[in-house]
């Protein structure tokens, strides 16, 4: 390999990374390395290389490299010893998509590789393939380790190629530090003659005005807001969650028996349809269902007869609706708790009842 095309190379190399876009991932790396020769061949003698890479990421998972080592050892050729400077030329490709963390990516090689020697006549090409590790040191900067394998494509020889390279990710600007006004606090780039809000949480992105951004226009400034993206004019808490509102829903129960008896007339399904519906949509909800009676007939008979009907009422919901049997109670109370006087007709058929009060609260 002639000193021009060593040259060619420097330059690509320099002036790829000069015009490398803004938006583009270009690395260029000072490389270390060693020589492993195969140990059948006693022409070369295993040796150190030093040299440059560059290299872009082009995809999220894909990268390529160009790197030039070079380097001096002992060849001997024809059973005569004498230095032999060494010159390699790597085109590579890089796959990271192996599974990885924030600061530690391994990854795949392949390529090929161009070598000379300068007591050999020819140069020879050899196949690559390796694996490595490449570590996040910062936003910038990376280094890595790789080791190689190359099969000499013009023989049989094999040859191990261990590197270690700093890395520095050039196109993208570094972030400059803006200077801060001479009188400004809470230090958040407003002078405190124009901050609205002084005493900013420092680091808190902030508008001209001093004041944190709302993006939601909630009230509660982003750094606080636990849930961002609430509709305009919802009402939340003081972590821009919203409000829960919390509201009260019944449903009464009231039917009515003939006289002496405990068996539920089906005009009144619908009233119970009700009640079993309230109860499948507010799962938390149980209830007592009581039974009653008019005066007439003794008092001992009368209990019996209310504990019947509040029975009846309670296993119609249980097997005609199936809710949950844990939920109702049936108590009978007799004459105990009249709501009209027994001293008319219309009076004791009020008195003949089944009623029960189920009360949901609700929080949304």
């Amino acid at each position: 390999m002639t000193k021009k095309l060593i040259l060619t190379i420097l330059v690509v190399l320099v002036s790829m990374a000069a015009s490398a876009d803004s938006d583009n991932e270009w690395r260029i790396s000072p490389v270390l390395g060693y020589q492993q020769y195969d140990s059948d061949s006693n022409d070369l003698d295993s040796t150190g290389l030093w040299g440059l890479g560059l290299g872009y990421r082009y995809k999220e998972s894909w990268g390529t490299e160009l790197i030039y080592l070079q380097g001096s050892t002992e060849a001997s050729i024809d059973g005569v010893s004498d230095d032999a400077d060494v010159k390699n030329i790597l085109l590579e490709y890089k796959y990271f998509g192996l599974p990885s963390n924030r600061w530690t990516s391994p990854h795949v090689t392949f390529g090929l590789a161009r070598s000379s020697y300068s007591q050999a006549e020819d140069d020879s090409t050899a196949g690559v393939v390796g694996s490595g590790f490449e570590f996040e040191l910062s936003d910038h900067w990376f280094s890595r380790v790789d080791l190689r394998w190359l099969r000499d494509l013009n023989n049989d020889r094999n040859e191990a190629l261990l590197t270690f390279s700093l890395s520095y990710k050039v196109g993208r600007a570094m972030p400059k530090m803006l200077a801060l006004p001479p009188n400004d606090a809470d230090k958040d780039g407003v002078d405190d003659n124009a901050d609205k809000c002084p005493n900013t949480p420092l680091g808190a992105a902030v508008d001209e005005y001093g004041c944190e951004f709302d993006s939601d226009r909630d009230g509660v400034v982003d750094s606080k807001d636990k849930c961002p993206n609430t509709p305009i004019g919802a009402r939340v808490y003081a972590d821009g969650c919203p409000a829960k509102l919390s509201r009260r829903e019944t449903i009464s129960l009231n039917v009515v028996f003939d006289t002496g008896s405990s068996q539920l007339a089906s005009d009144f399904m619908p009233e119970l349809a009700k009640v079993a519906q309230f109860m499948r949509e507010y799962l938390s909800v149980n209830g007592v269902i009581t039974g009653h009676t008019d005066s007439r007939g003794s008092a001992e008979y009368n209990r019996g007869l209310s504990q019947r009907r509040a029975e009846t009422v309670r296993t119609i919901l249980l097997n005609e609706f199936s809710i949950d049997p844990g939920r109702l109670n049936a108590i009978g109370y007799g004459e105990d708790r009249p709501i009209a006087s027994n001293e008319t007709y219309e009076g004791r058929q009020k008195n003949r009842r089944v009623e029960a009060v189920f009360e949901a609260q609700i929080t949304e």
